[in-house]
């Protein structure tokens, strides 16, 4: 007994995967779209972070003003100063660094366009301790004003 069968036809080998079913355009345009969604969350909670940190910075220079009180501006300084970089940086770098390797670390942080291993910016390592000392508050904070500024445009 003979059966006449036919042979099992293929689709061309073009037809194989393409064109996409359409499910296969929503997961690719979901997949861009989660992308893009992150990195624009990213760059604006960078922003936020930013823009908090020199809110807090001229905060603290009304403070001062309104109580001319050097060694409490001192001592909130170098505290936000360490919390900026902290954000910015991670903790293993910053967190251990004081006295002159603190100061050539931020130097360093702006490659070299704001000193603070020299001039206004030495008090940083010294006046949050010693209540006698005194510092030009004015040209520290125009020093950290830039400092930050600098490193907010090398951030985004």
């Amino acid at each position: 007994m003979h059966l006449s069968l036919r042979d099992i036809h293929l689709p061309e080998e073009e037809w194989l995967w393409w064109p996409l079913a359409p499910g296969w355009y929503a997961v690719g345009a979901f997949i861009i779209l989660a992308f893009v969604l992150f990195f624009y969350w990213r760059k604006l909670k960078n922003r936020k972070s930013q823009v908090k940190a020199s809110l807090e910075l001229k905060k603290l220079y009304q403070q001062y003003m309104n109580t001319q009180d050097q060694h409490q501006y001192m001592q909130h300084l170098s505290i936000l100063m360490r919390r900026i970089c902290l954000r910015h940086f991670p903790a293993t770098e910053v967190a251990a660094l004081h006295g002159q390797t603190w100061l050539t670390w931020l130097d360093q942080t702006t490659k070299n366009q704001i000193i603070f291993s020299e001039g206004i910016g030495m008090c940083l390592t010294t006046a949050p301790y010693n209540h006698q000392q005194t510092v030009d508050i004015k040209q520290l904070h125009q020093l950290c004003q830039a400092w930050l500024k600098i490193l907010e445009k090398n951030s985004c």
